[in-house]
Formats: C-alpha cells, sequence, structure tokens
C-alpha cells in the first residue's frame, strides 16, 4: 500500500485510516526530493525552508552542522514539489491539530518540574 493509502491496483483503499497522510507524504517527498538521510531530514525546520527563485525547480539549502551525519553540515537541493507538499502539510493538518490543541487548553497546561 502506497503512502496515501493507494493499493498497488490504483485503487484507494476505505480502510486506510491515517493519523495525518499528509504530514507522511511530505515527509516521504523530502527524503526522496533532497536525498537527505532520515535523521537528517527530520530535523530540518519549517523556517528554513524558502522557495525557489522565478522558474527554478530547486532551491540550494543549508544543512545544520549539528544536524549532519558526522557533524559536518552541507549545502543540499530541494525541489519545489517537496516545499510545496510540506507548506500544504503545514497549511492544513498541522493548523488544524494545533487549532484542536488550542480548543482543548492543551498549550495552557503548566510544564512539569524538573
Amino acid at each position: 500500500m502506497g503512502i496515501l493509502g493507494i493499493a498497488p491496483d490504483g485503487k484507494e483503499r476505505t480502510r486506510w485510516r491515517p493519523r495525518s497522510q499528509t504530514r507522511d507524504a511530505a515527509f516521504v517527498d523530502g527524503l526522496y526530493g533532497t536525498g537527505l538521510r532520515i535523521q537528517e531530514w527530520a530535523s530540518v525546520l519549517v523556517n528554513e525552508l524558502r522557495q525557489p527563485s522565478g522558474d527554478n525547480n530547486y532551491v540550494t539549502l543549508q544543512l545544520a552542522d549539528a544536524c549532519a551525519k558526522g557533524g559536518r553540515g552541507h549545502p543540499y537541493w530541494a525541489k519545489r514539489d517537496v516545499l510545496n507538499s510540506v507548506g500544504n502539510y503545514v497549511e492544513t493538518d498541522r493548523a488544524a491539530s494545533i487549532r484542536h490543541a488550542q480548543a482543548l487548553g492543551t498549550y495552557e497546561q503548566p510544564c512539569a518540574s524538573p
């Protein structure tokens, strides 16, 4: 079964109930569209991403030293499609999750003392 609940024959799986399929799809798109390792891509922050300028389909970004294998950061390319996929997740599922948590008062709960 594919990441968006599509079976190998192309039919949609009706019992597929992912928690956040746009998040999962954006993460997988990022792995294939940047060439970064799982841990490296998982460490990239949304505010570190930017869209390519003009008609370019790629943008060069920088992976931080602390996030790279061997502690040596490096530039990497990100495809426009990857950035659009991440943006779609941030603007839809993630925003809805944040609104839901705010309505429940989740962010207002006191933090546990160390």
